[in-house]
């Protein structure tokens, strides 16, 4: 429940937030999240976490001992961000493309250390 609670934190720091998740990459599953309703946010998180593995793993191919910091998705509409959390999980939020994104960063990267202190 602490992890949602956060989640919504971030929900009320972000101006027009889609969507906001904690994704275990492993296993695709999603931890916490609040999304808006016309989005299924385990779908999304299952899709998320399999594209964010294959990056995880064309890192290592790279450079093998490198720590993924962060992954952006950015369409005409929106950008998703992800920043890693001991890296199997991922914080990622889906905000309209209008957004700054150093907004973005500053504000999920605030909240980080609290994400990761509720992390199993």
């Amino acid at each position: 429940m602490e992890l949602k609670n956060i989640l919504l934190k971030i929900k009320e720091e972000l101006p027009g937030a889609i969507a906001l998740g904690i994704i275990d990459v492993q296993s695709g599953l999603p931890l916490s999240g609040v999304a808006s309703s016309e989005l299924d946010l385990e779908t999304t998180a299952a899709y998320f976490a399999n594209a964010l593995s294959s990056v995880l793993k064309a890192t290592k191919v790279v450079e093998k001992n490198s720590e993924l910091e962060e992954v952006m998705v950015v369409t005409k509409n929106f950008v998703t961000l992800f920043l890693f959390a001991r890296e199997i999980y991922a914080l990622g939020a889906t905000v309209p493309s209008d957004v700054q994104l150093g907004l973005i960063r500053a504000v999920m990267k605030k909240f980080l250390p609290e994400i990761e202190k509720e992390l199993p």
